[in-house]
């Protein structure tokens, strides 16, 4: 399964650095939400990688995706600007996954 990741422009570049072809870069909410909708639909996607920042934009749009369909995976990391503090969405993907809630 290949990844993709929509964000910024720092994060993009960084991103594909490290190899990942299938990127898009925004820093609007609605071209966000659009393109992880087209994501979404290849079943060749099996992760989405996107800046905590520009999924607290679209949360409400991301939960829905989630509860919908477990792949692809939606992971957000820091932007460059840093680390936002709040709850993990990995813990909280696993804990609706296991019924538990597991702590690190």
């Amino acid at each position: 399964m290949e990844i993709a990741v929509v964000g910024d422009k720092d994060t993009i570049m960084g991103l594909k650095l490290a190899g990942v072809t299938e990127t898009f870069e925004t820093n609007d909410k609605e071209d966000a939400q659009q393109k992880i909708r087209e994501l979404f639909q290849k079943p060749e996607i099996g992760l989405i990688i996107t800046t905590e920042i520009l999924a607290d934009q679209i949360r409400s749009f991301l939960n829905k995706l989630t509860e919908t369909s477990p792949i692809p995976i939606i992971i957000e990391i820091p932007s460059r600007l840093g680390e936002r503090k709040g709850e993990d969405p990995i813990l909280t993907l696993i804990k609706r996954a296991v019924g538990i809630e597991i702590k690190v």
